[in-house]
C-alpha cells in the first residue's frame, strides 16, 4: 500500500511541518521528505518549463512512496529562502525523532533548490545515522562556500546532459563529517527535467538504495588530497605534488594509490622534497602512516632514503610503503623543522 502524504499549500496547510500535528509519525516504515523544484514554488504542483516540460509533483512523491515508505512534502512558498526553510526541515526532523522515529528511518529526498535546501539541512543536522538523496544539486553555488560540509549517509544523482548541476563527489570528499557517500550519473539527454516526472532510471536507483542496501555496508568517504605542480622545477620531472615549497611530497593528482600488489614488497614510493636537503641527510625524514576511520588497520613503510642527485646538487628523499589494506590514510613527515600532512585513498591494484 502506498503511504504518501502530500501536504500542499493549495490546501492551506502552512505549517511546513513535514508531519501533520495531530498524527503521530508511524516509526517502521522508512520516511521519505521530498524537497521539490524552484519552479513548484512559482507555478503550483504541475506546472510546465518551456525548455524541460511537466513536472508532475504529485506523480514523483507517489513514486518515492512505491515500496511503502511514508513520503512528506509541501508546496513552497514563492521565494523562500533556502536557508530559513533548511532550519525549519530540521526543525522537523528533530520532531520526528522526538517522537519516536529512528534517526536511520529518515531520509531526505532534494532536487534543484530543493537540493540546496536538503544539502543545508544535511550541514545543520550533523546526525550521522540520517540519509541524504541530493538530486541535480551539486551547482556553481557551491564555489561561493569553500567551507561548507555536509553530514550523514549521502547518495547523489545527476544526468549527463543537465548544465546546471553535476557531481557532488568534491563536496563529500571535503566533508569530514560524511558517515557515507556513493553517486549515480544517469545519461537519459533530459538535462535537468530529468527529475521533473517519476522516471524509472532515477527514481528505481533511489528506492534500491532507500529500501534495499543496508546503509552499514556503504564505506565511509576519503577526504583525499590533491597533488598539483606547485613546485617550479620539479625534482625528476614529477609533476604533481602536494605541500609547499618548504617541504612536499608526491600526491597524484585523484589522492588514490594502490594496494601493494602480489609478490611486491611495497605499494609506493614516495618522494619527498625539501630545499634543505643535503646528501646523507635524509634519515632526518621522520614518517607516520595512520588509517583515518580504523586505526588497527595498519601499514608498512622503510627508513628514508635519497632517491639520487638531481642538476648535480639537488636531492629528494624516498620512502616505501606497504599497504595491505584498502582505505584511507593520513601520511605526516617532518623533516627539518618543517612538518606535512596529507590523506590518500589506498585501491586494490587490480581495481585501477
Amino acid at each position: 500500500m502506498i503511504r504518501a502524504i502530500l501536504i500542499c499549500a493549495l490546501l492551506l496547510l502552512h505549517s511546513v511541518a513535514v508531519a501533520q500535528d495531530n498524527a503521530a509519525p508511524d516509526p517502521d516504515p522508512p520516511i521519505i521528505i521530498y524537497l521539490h523544484g524552484q519552479i513548484i514554488e512559482d507555478a503550483g504542483p504541475t506546472p510546465t518549463h518551456p525548455r524541460w516540460g511537466l513536472y508532475d509533483y504529485p506523480a514523483v512523491v507517489e513514486a518515492l512512496g512505491a515500496r511503502g515508505a511514508t513520503v512528506l512534502s509541501e508546496v513552497r512558498d514563492s521565494g523562500t529562502g533556502v536557508s530559513d526553510y533548511a532550519a525549519t526541515v530540521v526543525a522537523q526532523i528533530e520532531r520526528l525523532i522526538s517522537e519516536g522515529v529512528s534517526p536511520e528511518r529518515i531520509i531526505v529526498v532534494g532536487f534543484s533548490k530543493g537540493g540546496a535546501i536538503m544539502l543545508n539541512v544535511s550541514r545543520l543536522m550533523q546526525r550521522p545515522e540520517i540519509r541524504y538523496v541530493p538530486l541535480a544539486a551539486c551547482s556553481s553555488w557551491l564555489k561561493s562556500y569553500p567551507q561548507f560540509q555536509i553530514s550523514g549517509h549521502v547518495f547523489s544523482i545527476y544526468e549527463k546532459s543537465d548544465d546546471l548541476a553535476g557531481s557532488c563527489r568534491e563536496l563529500a570528499e571535503n566533508s569530514l563529517g560524511i558517515s557515507s557517500f556513493d553517486e549515480k550519473r544517469i545519461n537519459t539527454g533530459k538535462e535537468h527535467g530529468v527529475f521533473y516526472l517519476p522516471n524509472p532510471r532515477w527514481v528505481e536507483s533511489v528506492l534500491d538504495w532507500i529500501h534495499d542496501k543496508p546503509v552499514v555496508t556503504l564505506n565511509r568517504v576519503c577526504p583525499v588530497n590533491h597533488g598539483t605542480d606547485i613546485l617550479e622545477d620539479p625534482p625528476f620531472g614529477f609533476a604533481y605534488w602536494y605541500g609547499t615549497e618548504a617541504l612536499a611530497a608526491t600526491v597524484p593528482p585523484n589522492g588514490i594509490w594502490p594496494t601493494t600488489a602480489p609478490g611486491a614488497l611495497i605499494a609506493v614510493k614516495l618522494f619527498w622534497w625539501s630545499p634543505n636537503l643535503v646528501a646523507g641527510m635524509e634519515r632526518n625524514l621522520t614518517i607516520d602512516v595512520k588509517n583515518v576511520f580504523d586505526p588497527s588497520v595498519t601499514a608498512d613503510w622503510g627508513e628514508p632514503a635519497n632517491a639520487g642527485e638531481v642538476d648535480g646538487d639537488d636531492w629528494t628523499m624516498l620512502v616505501g610503503i606497504d599497504f595491505q589494506h584498502e582505505g584511507c590514510w593520513e601520511i605526516t613527515g617532518t623533516y627539518e623543522g618543517q612538518t606535512l600532512s596529507f590523506v590518500v585513498e589506498t585501491v586494490r591494484s587490480d581495481k585501477l
